[in-house]
């Protein structure tokens, strides 16, 4: 906070003033609150599509969408697709499960360990 909003705040509590809350504004009214979960079914089912796109499906601006995205969704865009910042616990247990799986392969056959490390170039 500035020094200029701390003295303009300090008259106003000095003059009177007991809520620490904003007053009521005139201006549009906003409608982010109902787009969230129209956005949220929409990525759920769209995860590849890109924010262009669901601006366009909601008739919003791209920065509304992208905020949205990732304030109140708590996404993130990876390899051209939209995926939560948190696992779930059960993504977390499947990723656990399956790294057990990797280190019970990899003791049973070094060699695995060794063709995961080099790896293979003709395939890439």
């Amino acid at each position: 906070m500035g020094r200029a909003s701390v003295f303009r705040l300090h008259k106003k509590f000095k003059d009177g003033r007991e809520s620490v809350r904003d007053d009521e504004r005139c201006g549009r009214v906003r409608v982010v609150i109902p787009l969230v979960g129209k956005i949220r079914t929409f990525m759920d089912e769209h995860r590849r599509g890109s924010i262009e796109t669901t601006s366009e499906q909601f008739e919003v601006s791209v920065g509304t969408v992208h905020r949205i995205i990732q304030d109140e969704l708590n996404m993130r865009k990876i390899c051209a697709k939209f995926v939560p910042r948190v696992l779930s616990d059960e993504q977390k247990e499947r990723r656990a499960s399956d790294s057990r799986e990797m280190v019970k392969l990899i003791n049973s056959d070094p060699r695995v360990l060794m063709a995961l490390v080099t790896c293979d170039e003709s395939w890439i």
